[in-house]
């Protein structure tokens, strides 16, 4: 119900797992039935963070996985949403063909 703790679980989670971890947070964080006022600026903040290290290709996989749903969110926008879930999907892939995963 409460969006506070999830956002603050994100917070403690810090980029963990690719920020597999803090992305579930803040996106439980934005649904709940009471959100965090402050929840949506956080997750784009952290989606920032993410996009700004090209290097980690999970890292970038995750921030177009918040810009789909931000996407999601809005109405008529169904174009848009299947590029950024093929942008995601060719990410993810490019990371689990590579052998470039670490933990």
């Amino acid at each position: 119900k409460l969006g506070l703790p999830f956002n603050q679980l994100a917070a403690l989670a810090d980029g963990q797992r690719y920020g597999i971890d803090s992305l579930f947070f803040y996106m439980k964080c934005i649904i709940s039935e009471v959100k965090f006022e402050g929840g949506e600026a956080n997750l784009f903040r952290f989606v920032d963070k993410l996009e700004s290290n090209l290097s980690n290709p999970m890292g970038l996989a995750s921030s177009k996985i918040v810009l789909m749903v931000n996407e999601l969110l809005k109405d008529g926008k169904e174009d848009q949403i299947m590029s950024i879930c093929q942008e995601s999907l060719g990410c993810m892939h490019e990371v689990t063909t590579s052998g470039k995963v670490d933990d």
